[in-house]
């Protein structure tokens, strides 16, 4: 019995020890909550997949009001995700360099129409996607981390500006 326990409880430590530091190394090195680091990166990939978006509107809206919210879309988002790689650097969080997987996906399936399909499906996504992004900047701006907090509240009301807009596009 001593000769089981000599060799297993040092293995069993062993175990216990690396597991430990393991978990440990997956640690952010930010130092933000699980919500502020979903919140920052989820705001990247919106950001990324919106301009995308906003790119293929002004490259094959069917009309001007397509064309000319998409170029619009394009500049402002450029303009968020400039101040949120900022933030994002400022906390120490490395960011995404492309679009995920599931809105990739969705980008591939608008990709594929055009004319006024393309504009009913591009105006249905733009819709969704701005309702999901309002409640995910309500959310964190009331985050415990001023500076996250302040990124919300002040990139709000142009979330909600460009929903309005979208649902106006069929008018």
């Amino acid at each position: 019995m001593k000769k089981v326990l000599m060799i297993v409880l040092p293995i069993g430590l062993l175990l216990v020890g690396g597991i430990a530091y393991l978990t440990q190394a997956e640690e952010d090195p930010s130092g933000l909550s699980r919500d502020d680091r979903s919140f920052l990166l989820e705001t990247a990939d919106a950001r990324m997949m919106d301009w995308a978006e906003g790119n293929l509107a002004a490259e094959r809206g069917s009309n001007e009001k397509y064309r000319v919210y998409g170029r619009r879309m394009m500049r402002d988002q450029d303009k968020l995700m400039k101040e949120l790689k900022s933030l994002a650097e400022r906390k120490k969080l490395v960011l995404p360099d492309e679009i995920s997987e599931d809105k990739q996906e969705g980008l591939s399936s608008l990709k594929k129409v055009s004319g006024e399909t393309f504009d009913r499906r591009f105006r249905r996504m733009i819709i969704k996607d701005h309702k999901r992004d309002i409640r995910l900047f309500k959310k964190a701006s009331e985050s415990t981390d001023a500076e996250i907090r302040e990124f919300a509240k002040q990139h709000l009301s142009l979330l909600e500006q460009h929903l309005e807009q979208a649902r106006a596009l069929n008018e």
